[in-house]
């Protein structure tokens, strides 16, 4: 059942669609533009920019999870370095060249899976980072330019929204599920 839930978080709660018609609502089982127009996706997701995950990176079996790649980057480099190190990797894995390439190639739809730890500090409720949403921002300007719709995926909640590395889960930890302070940061 978690697991269904995981999925209905990260594809449905979270599903914030922009381009430069506006959003996207549905019709029955259609999804359709403000003109009523149906929009079909064909999307290319981000995965691995936002949430870096070790199956993509081939980091496994050392680190799996965004945490324990970040892990294996400070003990290697240390604190700061590592801190300068993701600040270049989030600021060059995508740049609006990319997103103009995906538009000449016929995607009209983008999925970008975040961190809630780019948009607020872990132990820090009701703190919010103006550098996660900058990058955000950028991206969405980037689509409206391109007309690619943008579908924003908490695709790592507070708590984590499963037991699976993708999640960021972390078992010392109360789940998203299992603390409602939990539920309430990741509606903020």
């Amino acid at each position: 059942m978690k697991t269904f839930y995981s999925l209905i978080l990260a594809s449905l709660i979270f599903f914030s669609t922009i381009n430069a018609g506006g959003f996207l609502t549905t019709q029955g089982k259609k999804i359709v533009d403000a003109d009523g127009t149906e929009i079909l996706f064909k999307g290319m997701g981000l995965g691995g920019w936002l949430v870096p995950e070790g199956y993509m990176l081939h980091t496994s079996p050392a680190g799996n999870s965004p945490s324990e790649i970040r892990a294996l980057v400070v003990d290697l480099i240390g604190e700061n370095d590592a801190n300068i190190f993701f600040q270049n990797y989030r600021s060059n894995y995508v740049k609006r060249t990319d997103i103009r390439k995906l538009a000449e190639w016929g995607f009209n739809t983008i999925r970008l899976p975040m961190h809630y730890d780019l948009l607020t500090p872990r132990d820090q409720p009701g703190v919010y980072l103006e550098e996660g949403f900058a990058l955000i921002d950028s991206l969405l300007a980037w689509c409206k330019e391109s007309n690619i719709y943008l579908i924003l995926d908490m695709h790592c909640a507070p708590g984590g929204q499963s037991d699976e590395n993708i999640s960021d889960y972390d078992p010392s930890y109360p789940s998203l599920w299992e603390d409602p302070a939990n539920k309430t940061r990741t509606v903020n």
